[in-house]
């Protein structure tokens, strides 16, 4: 096998393989995601008593945490969110 061919193929099989990472790390980045924000909006109501009505009206958190918070949809329902 020439090289030009192996580095072919070493590209062919990168592109392929970083489908599957970009779908596993869209899955464990979204899964924290959403594990953050659950963690911020009950921090919210230990601290102040009530749910907030909407995650801009979160006080406690972090600078990493918006990354995270724009990543989710929140309502609050009657029995919690």
């Amino acid at each position: 096998m020439n090289h030009r061919h192996f580095a072919s193929v070493v590209i062919v099989l990168v592109a392929l393989g970083g489908c599957d990472f970009q779908k596993q790390a869209d899955a464990k980045f979204g899964d924290q995601h959403f594990k953050t924000a659950i963690s911020l909006v009950e921090l919210h109501k230990v601290r102040t008593g009530s749910y907030p009505q909407k995650l801009s009206d979160l006080k406690f958190t972090g600078d990493w945490d918006s990354i995270a918070l724009n990543s989710v949809e929140y309502r609050q329902l009657a029995t919690g969110y």
